[in-house]
C-alpha cells in the first residue's frame, strides 16, 4: 500500500478498504488473513470511504476529481462512477442503504451533498441551518432511514440532518472542534473525537 488514509470494513463479508490517498486506489484485505488480495483503481486522491454491507458496494471520495467511485465488493472492480459539482472537494462520506442516500462532506466549500446511490443524481446541496456551516467534517447515520449527523469542527457542534427534507437541526453543542463521528446501532450512543481538546465524547442517547 502507499499512501493509506481511511478504512472501512464490510462485516457480511470481511473485506477491508483502504484508500491510499497518493496512490489514487483502494486496498482491499481479506479479514481472515490480513492480506492486500486486491487494488482497485479509482479517482485522484481517494480520501473518505463508506461500505454498503446490503450490497457489497464501496463508496469512495476522490478529493481532486470531485467525483464518488462505487466499487463492487465481489468483482473488486468500479461499477460506477458519480459525478460532484466541478468545485467539489469531497471528504467523508455515509452512506444510509435504508434510504438509498449518500451524504458527503466538503469542508472546503462549507456544504454536505446528498446523493440517491442508486441513481447517482444529486438530491441535495446542504449549506447549514440557522447557522450555515463552517467546517463540515464527518457524516455519520445516526436513525436510519430517518437522520443523519455531521460534525462541525468550526461550529463546535454536531448538527442533525433530515432525510425526509434534508434540513439541519440543533444536535450536540459543547467540545472543541469536533472531527470523527461514530454511531453504535445497538446502544445508540454517540461518540465524537474532539481534536481541540484531546477527548472523546459520548452522548447517551
Amino acid at each position: 500500500m502507499s499512501s493509506p488514509f481511511l478504512v472501512a470494513a464490510n462485516t457480511a463479508t470481511n473485506r477491508v478498504y483502504v484508500t491510499n490517498y497518493n496512490a489514487n486506489d483502494v486496498a482491499v484485505i481479506d479479514g481472515a488473513t490480513n492480506t492486500v488480495v486486491a487494488t482497485v483503481p479509482v479517482g485522484t486522491s481517494p480520501g473518505g470511504i463508506a461500505v454498503d454491507t446490503s450490497k457489497n458496494l464501496v463508496y469512495v471520495a476522490n478529493q481532486l476529481s470531485a467525483t464518488i467511485s462505487v466499487i463492487n465488493g465481489e468483482t473488486n472492480t468500479v461499477a460506477r462512477t458519480f459525478t460532484l459539482p466541478s468545485s467539489a472537494s469531497p471528504g467523508n462520506v455515509a452512506v444510509d442503504p435504508s434510504a438509498n442516500h449518500l451524504f458527503v462532506a466538503d469542508g472546503f466549500n462549507k456544504v454536505v451533498y446528498v446523493l440517491n446511490t442508486s441513481t447517482g443524481a444529486l438530491l441535495a446541496t446542504i449549506t447549514g441551518g440557522k447557522v450555515p456551516f463552517k467546517g463540515p467534517v464527518d457524516p455519520a447515520v445516526f436513525q436510519p432511514g430517518k437522520t443523519v449527523l455531521i460534525s462541525d469542527n468550526q461550529l463546535n457542534a454536531v448538527e442533525q440532518i433530515s432525510e425526509s427534507n434534508f434540513a439541519v437541526s440543533a444536535g450536540y453543542k459543547g467540545g472543541s472542534s469536533p472531527a470523527g463521528v461514530a454511531v453504535n446501532q445497538t446502544t445508540h450512543v454517540v461518540y465524537v473525537a474532539e481534536e481541540g481538546n484531546n477527548t472523546v465524547i459520548a452522548y447517551a442517547p
